[in-house]
């Protein structure tokens, strides 16, 4: 399933999971994240809310994650409403880098069809955290455990492994959601102009494709902060 507006997204699909057995002595195996003695040495948190967003110095505000020569990063979700993204989503147009999207895109929703029970991400107990070359969220919930790692692939592909684990004695058959949306503003600087009203060449459009969809940009070249060309898109599949 697919549903789109021009910069906002919603993905479907449906897994089933058995449930471990209505044995009281049944261990629950849950899979073990990767670790590190350098966790959290870089603090890869944010939630980009302009696609220049600053600090005092006219840095980029947040530090993604990238890796591989990659010409875009990831962050880590900044507080609980980004739980189930790594949807911070900073990228390179030739020459300048600014953030396409803030936390909550791509986000993930899980919903059981047989019980008709969502369950709230940000409501886990959670574990969110980086090491060199992944970021890693491990969201706990009384009825399931979700586990979320992503690391670069090639020098173009982020990819994220999504575990996720049924908690319960009863079989569950999950409908999967991802959704959200590019950021509306354009410069922290100047907090109420739009990116279409800023830059009215940049003309962001999302479109469906085989098991994703894809972001494609206008050509861009005149200016000081976007360098791109009229092939260029960001797919997410």
């Amino acid at each position: 399933m697919f549903k789109k507006s021009t910069l906002a997204i919603l993905i479907g699909a449906t897994i089933s999971l058995v449930g471990c057995g209505s044995n009281d002595k049944t261990e629950i195996r849950l899979p073990q994240a990767p670790t590190s003695e350098f966790t959290n040495v870089i603090d890869r948190t944010g939630n980009p809310t302009y696609l220049r967003d600053y600090d005092s110095y006219s840095n980029l505000k947040y530090n993604a994650l990238t890796d591989n020569g990659a010409w875009h990063g990831h962050l880590l979700p900044e507080d609980a409403a980004g739980y189930g993204a790594f949807g911070g989503i900073m990228q390179v147009t030739q020459e300048y880098a600014h953030f396409m999207s803030g936390q909550t895109f791509d986000k993930l929703t899980l919903t059981d069809k047989v019980s008709g029970q969502t369950y709230d991400l940000s409501n886990a107990e959670a574990k969110v955290y980086s090491i060199p070359g992944a970021l890693v969220q491990v969201l706990d919930l009384d009825d399931i455990h979700v586990q979320m790692v992503l690391r670069f692939v090639t020098d173009r592909s982020s990819l994220v492994e999504t575990l996720i684990t049924n908690k319960t004695d009863r079989d569950m058959n999950l409908a999967l959601e991802w959704d959200g949306e590019l950021v509306k503003y354009a410069l922290s600087t100047r907090k109420d102009q739009t990116v279409a009203q800023y830059y009215p060449d940049y003309k962001r459009q999302i479109s469906t494709i085989e098991n994703g969809i894809k972001i494609n940009f206008s050509e861009m070249k005149d200016n000081w902060a976007i360098r791109n060309d009229r092939d260029a898109e960001f797919r997410i599949t």
